[in-house]
């Protein structure tokens, strides 16, 4: 009764800290200017922790023609209770897709990086080949001396 009794303790701190650590949301903005509503916001079935995919990729070009500006991926704390629950067998992320205002300019890119439409920024110039060499090499140079050793 003893170890039942500890595990009775113990498990409302073993999902407080769970849920406490196991919320997040990633978002990436491709710099255009976000329309008012989502297009999409549904949960994303991934299973074995998320490595194997259930509801597949996303026809971005499809569901925003005008272009996407932000997408959002989070974990709350009920899809970490079912996750929890099916031992991340079954793991599932809400996905908010946001399409991009019609007609708007995409942001200019940070320096360093670019966009689909845009290249990326000129780097340094590419080496220029050397010209042939013409007419016969110079002998190789002498090897030096080996260095002098001392007598014991």
């Amino acid at each position: 009764m003893r170890g039942a009794d500890q595990v009775r303790r113990a498990a409302p701190a073993l999902i407080a800290s769970a849920l406490a650590t196991g919320c997040f949301t990633t978002t990436v903005r491709s710099g255009h200017a976000p329309a008012r509503e989502a297009a999409y916001e549904k949960w994303h079935h991934g299973y074995l922790g998320g490595l194997i995919e259930g509801s597949g990729p996303y026809d971005l070009r499809r569901m925003c023609p005008e272009g996407w500006a932000e997408i959002t991926t989070s974990l709350e704390p009920v899809q970490t209770l079912t996750a929890l629950f099916t031992l991340f067998v079954y793991m599932p992320q809400t996905v908010t897709i946001v399409c991009a205002t019609p007609g708007s300019p995409p942001a200019a890119p940070k320096s360093g990086y670019g966009t689909p439409d845009a290249p990326y920024p000129a780097g340094p110039p590419a080496p220029q080949a050397l010209p042939p060499i013409s007419g016969p090499l110079p002998p190789p140079a002498a090897a030096p001396p080996p260095p002098p050793t001392e007598a014991p």
